[in-house]
């Protein structure tokens, strides 16, 4: 018995035993429930006897009669199973005896159908042993054998072994130029020790390299031996659809060892051509595809594809050898050049496995992919200007760039790159800093092995165009002047300035659309700078714009937009005022608004003194956006105002764009402390304390007695000024004395100004005083107009008018009359009585210069209140004084100045137009006279008279002025020539010249001696600012055609121009008796002369009265219009008179001139 089994039965026996060793009997109770006898078990509260071969399991629920396991026996009704001896075993579970106990061995499982359970025979026993043929084992002589464990009890050591051959290719069906493999594995309870290789029957040598073959290897799993061999053959060739087999040698020489074998099909295909393809575009080409013959796959078919696509056009065919697919092409085109695929389908006998084999044609059509394109190239597109063209077609070509301008062709250098995949050779220019120089006409001339193909021609026009500076976000206020700009280049080299166009994105689309705005637009014409304008902006027009630039250049329309910029248009509907002042006297709080409308702001912040941080007491309400109505409205509340509250209020509204909208208010607090009334003494010293409290220090502080403002130099006057303390206040003294009643009762007034915001703050007390208040200047200039002398008396501190009041010139009492005019007050004024003395009318200036004196009596007073001053006069008249004045040209013209002044003058100048001489000025006592000797056109215009003065303002020193000198031209009307028939005609010649009113003209003669005389205008007339003048000349004879005639005003000659009569005639080439024989033909030929400027004449032909009815043949030479007539002479003729009439229609309302007779 084995050693596991002892270990069993060892265990079995322990539980048996106390550790003394004695025996532990098993209960020896009676029957069900404890009573039943040992090897017993109890079954439905009866005992029952287990029989030999097991034993009685009353531990188990329900109690059970086990099969005692191997190694181990029992008789029956045993309480356990009895191990077997040392070294001995049973064959089989359930052993009865101890008979059963023996020497055995196990027999081997690997490939043997199965014996019994376990697998066990006696030790020198004979069996017979059944290799599984249904997995395919066997060995040699069959598939049973009878053999004997003699040898021991290892499976080693077993004379008997079940083997299996199994062989597998990868493929039964092969296809020529490929590998395969075919493996060989033998499976037994014991390995192999080599693998043998057969090719129909004959063995297969390591030393063939047309195949390899591994060494055999060897694995053991749980008994089972695997040996292995695989054989590639490297290169199938259409002789290699033969048997392979193998045969594995095992060490036991008893039985034969297994082979196997495979049998292959060797599938071929065959292309014609073999190599690459190279073709010209235009071209065509045959592609053959073929099958061989194998009898194990006897269906064939071909498809064709081409990148992917399938084509169905080839042409098929069979013979005993193959199965032929000709795929034709004609023509071939760039897009033909592809890898063709021609695919074989095998079908074997049976139809149940096809085989595909496949074949490519690799074909290149050459020719041009890509020509060069035409392009118009701004350099101001950041890019780099590329011409490209690409040619396809066996192996890198060699492109040559040809660039033509002006009919000159020059070779510039591309960069090449080839494309082994697609065939294709690209020639590429690139011109990084590209110019005009650039531009020109472009191809490429690809070279395959000699045969050059050139690409089309295409047009490069290289300009420097497009937006120049794009426009630039930007933010206005409504009513502001909106405006965004871009500058767009404009070369002087276009045919065609570019067409700037301003765009709008329209909300809710992407497209643009043109919007000039409600402003003013000028981007359309072709400038440099295109402005979008809104003169006075609106909400809606905020927005995103553009300018677009198109360029026409060659026919091609190149378009260059900007970068969109947003116009934002805000509004401070309601804005703070610039300054806040509080007057404490009046309130204590303030309250500010703002309201903003627009596009919406990111935040709005209240600030006091640049502080976020308001006082105490203050209170902002911010609101929010409003969404429907695009505003925001915000107040602050400030309360609790004191002196020391002044400082900067500021609302800003922040934006995500655009700096933010702000409204400030300087809040200014002010308050000032009356001044008490006091009375002065009139030498007594008072100081009088202004004081004030509030923000700011004063922009000033003045003081004024009696309304005069005073000054610390003023003779008793003291001021001592203060500055505004932390506390926000500020003291200023006025200390005056000295005073006497001249002084009369004035006020005395402290006056805090300030000028942002534009405040006073006024204290007033009075001096008692009387004296005169306004007094009469030095000088009064009067220079014609009127003068006013006014003087004021202060009324004291009871307002005591005075008692009377005299006006005196040069020691003389005045009274209202003439030139003066006298008023004064009725009463009392603002503490001041007043006279005015007014002096108009002056007609020179002894009656009116002189000293003025007021004077005021005040009753119990002998003071003597007056004041004196001095009046100068200067007039001045000018002659003649029309205005304007009419003269005429070469007249002499004289203009007057007089002066009537009461001062000397230090001079007069004259002023005038510009190119005429006004230096020549003659002065005849007080007239500064302007003489214009010989007047030309160029005199017209104004002229000035101005005198200087050593004292007196500008407007004290008079002057004259004539507005305006017209200097006129008396002008012939009438032609040069004026023609005439003569014979009584009368000749009408007209003149002009522009005159206020009509003038007298007359009319000149002058004869051939040059003797003149004058003759007055058959007619007169004025019209329209001018007077017209016409002579009637009746022409009678040849001394009224011998005169020229001429227009003049009264006996002077002011025209230079002349009119001559001329007088015309008509020429006939006939005596008063034309010959001519019977049937002869005579021509009769008339001449007029030809007028400039006015039209040819006519000239009729008559026979006695009656029009000739023949036809005239008429030409100009020489100045004069000739009339031929061909008059055909017979009896009908004889003694017919003729003569021509020559008449010209626009001549003195048309004239005719008749020739002499003629008769035939």
């Amino acid at each position: 018995m084995t050693g596991k089994y002892w270990c069993v039965l060892l265990l079995l026996t322990l539980v048996q035993r106390n550790v003394l060793g004695q025996f532990v009997p098993p209960d020896d109770g009676e029957g069900a429930g404890g009573s039943c006898n040992s090897g017993e078990i109890e079954v439905d509260s009866s005992c029952s006897a287990c029989s030999a071969g097991t034993y009685a399991d009353t531990t188990s629920d329900p109690q059970t009669c086990k099969t005692c396991e191997l190694d181990t026996w029992s008789a029956s009704s045993a309480a356990e199973c009895t191990a077997c001896g040392t070294d001995l075993g049973t064959v089989a579970t359930g052993s009865t005896s101890a008979d059963a106990c023996v020497t055995i061995c196990t027999i081997p499982t690997v490939g043997f159908a199965t014996l019994n359970p376990e697998s066990r025979i006696e030790n020198s026993g004979t069996v017979t042993m059944t290799c599984n043929s249904d997995e395919g084992y066997a060995y040699g002589g069959g598939s049973t054998a009878n053999v004997a464990c003699t040898n021991g009890a290892t499976n080693n050591n077993f004379p008997a072994s079940c083997r299996k051959m199994t062989i597998t290719a990868a493929s039964t069906a092969v296809k020529v130029g490929t590998s395969g493999l075919i493996t060989c594995t033998a499976t037994a309870s014991d390995s192999g020790t080599a693998v043998l290789w057969y090719k129909n029957n004959a063995a297969l040598t390591s030393d063939d390299s047309s195949y390899t073959i591994t060494t055999p290897t060897a694995s053991e799993n749980s008994g089972v031996y695997t040996y292995a061999s695989t054989l590639t053959i490297l290169n199938f060739a259409a002789d290699d659809a033969d048997v392979y087999s193998c045969k594995v040698d095992y060490a036991d020489p008893i039985l034969d060892e297994p082979s196997g074998d495979v049998s292959l099909a060797i599938l071929d295909i065959t292309l014609d051509p073999t190599a690459a393809i190279f073709k010209t575009a235009g071209e065509g080409v045959g592609l053959t595809c073929k099958l061989n013959v194998d009898t194990a796959y006897p269906t064939r078919s071909i498809a064709w594809t081409s990148d992917g696509e399938s084509i169905s056009d080839a042409s098929e065919s069979t013979d005993d050898t193959y199965f032929s697919s000709v795929l034709s092409m004609s023509s071939l085109t760039l897009d033909k050049t592809s890898i063709y695929t021609c695919a074989g389908t095998y079908t074997n006998t049976a139809g149940d496995d096809t085989q595909t084999v496949s074949g490519t044609f690799d074909l290149t059509v050459r020719g041009w992919v890509t020509n060069p394109t035409s392009q118009v190239f701004n350099t101001n597109s950041g890019d780099d200007l590329t011409v490209s063209c690409v040619v396809e077609g066996e192996g890198e070509a060699t492109i040559t760039w040809i660039k033509t301008v002006d009919s000159t062709d020059t070779n510039p250098t591309g960069t090449k790159t080839y494309d082994s995949d697609k065939k294709q050779t690209t020639s590429t220019l690139t011109y990084s800093s590209a110019s005009a120089d650039d531009s020109g006409t472009y191809k490429c001339s690809a070279d395959f092995s000699g045969t050059a193909v050139e690409s089309e021609e295409a047009t490069i026009s290289v300009i420097t165009v497009g937006i120049s500076e794009n426009p630039s976000a930007a933010a206005f206020l409504v009513d502001e002047k909106a405006t965004l700009s871009c500058k767009v280049l404009n070369p002087t080299t276009l045919a065609s300035a570019p067409t700037i166009t301003w765009m709008r994105k329209v909300l809710g689309s992407d497209a643009a659309i043109p919007d000039t705005g409600s402003g003013s637009f000028d981007g359309q014409s072709p400038t440099a700078t295109a402005t979008l304008t809104f003169n006075s902006a609106v909400l809606s027009d905020a927005g995103e714009y553009f300018c677009k630039a198109t360029y026409t250049v060659d026919g091609v329309a190149l378009v260059e937009s900007s970068n969109t910029a947003q116009l934002y248009i805000r509004e401070l509907t309601t804005a703070l005022a610039t300054s806040t002042l509080v007057k404490l006297a009046d309130a204590t709080t303030a309250a500010f608004t703002c309201k903003y409308s627009g596009d919406e702001a990111t935040g709005v912040t209240w600030s006091f003194g640049g502080s976020t941080t308001l006082p105490d007491g203050w209170t902002k309400t911010d609101n929010s956006y409003d969404d429907t109505n695009d505003n925001w409205e915000t107040t602050l509340a400030a309360t609790g105002l004191t002196k020391t509250s002044g400082g900067d209020v500021k609302c800003s509204f922040a934006f995500s764009v655009g700096s933010a909208i702000e409204s400030t208010s300087s809040l200014v607090v002010h308050s000032i402390k009356a001044l008490p009334a006091e009375t002065i003494s009139g030498d007594a010293s008072q100081a009088i304390t202004c004081e004030y409290s509030g923000t700011d220090e004063p922009g000033s502080v003045s003081w004024k007695v009696g309304g005069s403002v005073v000054s610390d130099s003023d003779t008793g006057i003291a001021i001592t000024e203060g500055t505004l303390s932390a506390g926000k206040d500020r003291q200023d003294i006025l200390t005056i004395s000295g005073r006497t009643e001249a002084d009369a009762d004035k006020e005395i007034t402290c006056t805090y100004s300030f000028t942002n915001p534009s405040d006073t703050l006024t204290a007033t007390t009075k001096l008692i005083f009387r004296g005169m208040v306004d007094t009469l200047p030095a000088a009064i200039y009067n220079t014609g107009g009127s003068s006013a002398l006014s003087c004021s008396i202060g009324v004291g501190q009871n307002n005591d008018a005075p008692s009377g009041t005299s006006w005196t010139y040069d020691g003389n009492a005045l009274s209202t009359g003439g030139i003066y005019s006298i008023s004064t007050d009725s009463s009392v004024a603002n503490g001041k009585f007043s006279s005015t003395l007014t002096i108009s009318g002056i007609t020179n200036s002894a009656e009116a210069a002189g000293a003025y004196t007021c004077q005021f009596t005040v009753s119990g007073d002998s003071t003597e209140y007056k004041s004196v001053g001095n009046v100068v006069v200067r007039l001045v008249t000018i002659t003649p004084s029309d205005n304007p004045v009419y003269s005429y040209t070469n007249a002499e013209f004289k203009m007057t100045c007089t002066l009537d002044a009461s001062d000397a003058t230090t001079g007069v100048t004259w002023t005038g137009p510009t190119d005429v001489d006004v230096t020549g000025v003659s002065v005849d006592t007080n007239n500064y006279i302007l003489k214009l000797t010989t007047p030309t056109s160029a005199a017209n215009g104004a002229y000035t008279c101005a005198f200087g003065f050593s004292a007196g303002e500008a407007g004290d020193k008079p002057s004259g002025e004539f507005k305006e000198v017209n200097i006129n031209l008396v002008t012939m009307v009438s032609p040069a020539t004026v023609y005439t028939i003569g014979g009584g005609e009368v000749v009408t010649l007209t003149c002009d010249v522009t005159s206020p009113s009509q003038i007298t003209l007359q009319f000149k003669i002058t004869a051939t001696d040059d003797e003149t005389s004058l003759v007055s205008a058959t007619s007169t007339k004025h019209e329209n600012s001018k007077t017209t003048a016409t002579y009637a000349v009746t022409v009678n004879s040849a001394s009224d055609i011998a005169k020229s005639y001429g227009c003049q005003k009264s006996d002077t000659e002011y025209s230079t121009t002349s009119t001559a009569i001329s007088l015309i005639a008509i020429t006939d080439d006939f005596d008063a008796v034309t010959w001519g024989s019977d049937g002869s033909t005579v021509t009769l030929q008339c001449s007029a002369p030809v007028i400039a400027d006015i039209a040819a004449p006519t000239i009729a032909w008559y026979k006695g009265s009656s029009p000739a009815q023949e036809t005239a043949e008429e030409s100009t030479a020489d100045g004069m219009f000739v009339s031929k007539l061909p008059v055909a002479v017979s009896s009908s003729t004889d003694g017919a008179s003729y003569k021509c009439v020559a008449t010209w229609s626009e001549l003195n309302g048309g004239s005719d001139v008749t020739s002499d007779v003629t008769e035939i």
